[in-house]
């Protein structure tokens, strides 16, 4: 296992291979996923930023399988399936939760972007 502030993934995603690329995008999908970034606080967020800032940039093989995971974070799939199985939110809890979702996985991949970004220069 692999533990970021929010998100738990199966391998060590500074494996350089496929498989870790792969399975860090099903990570993205998982429920357990989903509601660490619907019950995500600001600081939770800014602890996430750091640990990326600390210990994924400059890694390339944990920067990749990363921005692999971040860019299926920000697809509603996993959300919308997660939202659409659980029968106690009505129609307009699920949008407005949905909402909440894109732009918390929005912040998360845009710092994550951002870190790399500044790291490379």
């Amino acid at each position: 296992m692999y533990k970021t502030v929010l998100f738990t993934f199966d391998q060590p995603i500074s494996s350089d291979t496929e498989q870790a690329v792969l399975q860090a995008a099903e990570t993205a999908e998982r429920p357990e996923t989903v509601r660490a970034v619907l019950t995500a606080s600001e600081h939770d967020i800014q602890s996430e930023l750091d640990f990326i800032g600390r210990f994924i940039c400059g890694n390339a093989a944990a920067e990749r399988a990363y921005a692999v995971f971040v860019e299926q974070l920000e697809r509603p799939g996993g959300c919308e399936a997660m939202l659409a199985a659980s029968g106690d939110t009505s129609a307009e809890e699920r949008t407005l939760l949905l909402d909440h979702y894109l732009v918390i996985a929005h912040r998360i991949a845009q710092g994550f972007n951002e870190r790399v970004r500044r790291h490379n220069r």
